[in-house]
C-alpha cells in the first residue's frame, strides 16, 4: 500500500507523465481489491 501513496506521490511531480503513471495504479488496484477480498 505505501507503494500506491508514493505513485499517487508522482502524479502530482511528475505533471505531464501523470497518465503512465494513472495506468500504473489502475492495474495496481485490482491487486489491493483482491488481497482485501
Amino acid at each position: 500500500v505505501g507503494d500506491a501513496e508514493q505513485q499517487l506521490l508522482k502524479i502530482e511531480r511528475k505533471g505531464d507523465e501523470y497518465l503512465s503513471t494513472v495506468v500504473e495504479m489502475v492495474r495496481f488496484v485490482p491487486l489491493v481489491a483482491g488481497d482485501l477480498a
